[in-house]
């Protein structure tokens, strides 16, 4: 491998396009991690223990989809303007976005399943699955070319993945730490619930933040895994786009690239609740300034 392409990771971490889509990251992120936790305090305390329980689990689990969905759509863009610049296809800035929003949710899945592999050889291999995905091929044959592209360029991928490791263990003591900090603000504690519950007798208050607590911990963490995932799945992403590329090109693969879209309903749902939660606090927002 030549000096650039050793260092291709460092390049990305440095690009003007991961720099932009970890700031729509993190806006995503912050909407409905606000979104969610203040959210849990408009639930009334019901009498029956029980049925609270269950609709604080419905509420969390509910949030946890749409914004681990939605925090993959800035990573999926710029994986499909990556893929497609680097195919040689020129595509509007709507139109990338329309193919990520169609390929949000599979995307996730082949990424999530490279992650979930134990052996590092196995999960190297399917390095370029997400790519394959991306402009239109079945699982199946996305596997199979993935596999192909592996062998054929084994030293390169390993070397990619070899900046990004070092990084893995550091996110994993980061969330370790974050997680009872971010449990533990101010804004999240017994005393602001207390403040916002001030029509239901202390004990209530004192169980309800009780029944809560282990909730959120669990909730916050796994936010905060998805947030870490999209943080660091880009700097395996690019410089693999390009590599996936060059084999299409130099193998002459076919690609269905005018295959049409059908919106999935995750990715509608994700779009709906960045949109509803941004009008949210747009409207706090110029409610305090008016």
């Amino acid at each position: 491998m030549t000096k650039k392409q050793n260092y291709a990771g460092a390049d990305v971490f440095f690009s003007a396009k991961y720099i932009f889509a970890q700031i729509i990251t993190l806006i995503i992120f912050f909407l409905g991690f606000k979104w969610t936790l203040f959210g849990l305090y408009w639930i009334p305390p019901l009498l029956n223990p029980v049925l609270y329980i269950c609709v604080v689990l419905f509420w969390l689990y509910y949030n946890f989809l749409w914004i681990r969905t939605a925090l993959y759509l800035p990573s999926t863009y710029l994986a499909v303007r990556s893929v497609y610049d680097d195919l040689g296809v020129k595509l509007g800035v709507f139109k990338c976005f329309y193919i990520a929003l169609c390929k949000l949710n599979r995307a996730r899945k082949a990424e999530v399943k490279m992650r979930r592999e134990t052996k590092f050889i196995r999960m190297a291999a399917l390095s370029f699955v997400k790519a394959g995905i991306l402009v239109n091929m079945s699982r199946f044959d996305a596997k199979e070319l993935s596999k192909a592209i592996f062998i054929h360029s084994k030293k390169q991928v390993i070397d990619i993945f070899k900046f990004v490791l070092p990084y893995f263990a550091p996110t994993f003591a980061i969330l370790l730490i974050l997680t009872p900090l971010t449990v533990f603000l101010s804004s999240h504690n017994y005393r602001y619930l207390i403040e916002h519950l001030t029509g239901a007798p202390v004990l209530i208050s004192f169980w309800v933040y009780i029944i809560i607590l282990p909730f959120k911990f669990i909730w916050v963490f796994m936010t905060l895994s998805s947030l870490a995932a999209n943080i660091i799945s880009p700097l395996l992403t690019l410089p693999l786009s390009k590599m996936f590329a060059q084999y299409v090109k130099d193998n002459n693969v076919t690609l269905n690239l005018g295959k049409k879209h059908r919106l999935p309903f995750e990715g509608l749902a994700s779009l709906f609740m960045i949109l509803t939660a941004l009008a949210f606090y747009i409207s706090i927002f110029l409610n305090i300034l008016l």
